[in-house]
């Protein structure tokens, strides 16, 4: 009886968060998370062992996976969270149950997050955001979110992944753009690209203003670009191109 009941309990644990998977997956592909929970329900009738197997798979993935995966409660406390959580954000699970959510969220994306959350839950439907959360050791990492809520359970499901590192990048790029244009601004020097394949231009802001035009004022194209030519150049030019 005993080893019974344990079996029961891992059972009941494991269909927990078959449950939340079944949640999280919708996020991603609702129709394929409906076909998933139709044939674990078919399998259920079956056989119990493969069924138990079964989610032991996907609850060793839930241990894994390197997104964060959260379960959020309708006071918008966390219910669960994967180790993900504690290894991305630095605090134990215990810190992280013990908090709601949006007290790891960063100040300025406090509001927007919770005005989104708030239409969301009317509307019962999937939704992606981007946030930054605040780190156990005070650095902050930028969190982009798919979630679903379900309005019989009044219960949030959500895979996060962090993004920080393209958010980096995205911002290291748009700031040397930018000295870029400063720098032609300055020098009153421009540039423009073509696509051999399909003779689509792109002139930089400074080339326009050079042309007496303001920045994509118009759409350049390889005939405005031989008629701002001096004759001599049109010949050496469409033969180089």
């Amino acid at each position: 009886v005993i080893g019974s009941g344990i079996y029961l309990d891992k059972v009941a644990k494991e269909m927990r968060f078959l449950i939340y998977l079944c949640g999280a997956f919708s996020t991603l592909a609702g129709v394929c998370s409906i076909i998933f929970c139709w044939a674990i329900t078919s399998l259920i009738r079956k056989n119990v062992h493969k069924v138990s197997q079964l989610v032991g798979y996907f609850y060793e993935f839930y241990l894994t996976s390197t997104d964060l995966m959260v379960i959020i409660d309708p006071s918008g406390a966390f219910i669960n969270t994967n180790p993900a959580c504690t290894d991305i954000l630095g605090y134990s699970e215990k810190e992280l149950l013990a908090r709601p959510f949006n007290d790891f969220i960063h100040p300025e994306d406090k509001q927007i997050i919770v005005d989104k959350m708030d239409r969301q839950h009317h509307a019962g439907s999937h939704f992606v955001f981007e946030n930054r959360c605040i780190c156990k050791n005070g650095s902050v990492r930028w969190l982009e979110w798919h979630a679903v809520y379900n309005k019989d359970e009044e219960t949030t499901y959500a895979i996060g992944r962090d993004i920080t590192e393209h958010k980096q990048i995205a911002d290291i790029l748009h700031k040397n753009e930018e000295r870029l244009s400063r720098a032609q601004s300055i020098a009153h020097v421009g540039d423009w690209e073509m696509d051999l394949a399909s003779y689509k231009i792109y002139w930089s802001d400074e080339l326009y203003r050079i042309y007496g035009y303001h920045p994509n004022e118009i759409a350049p194209d390889y005939g405005l670009v031989l008629r701002q030519m001096h004759p001599n150049s049109k010949d050496a030019f469409q033969k180089s191109v």
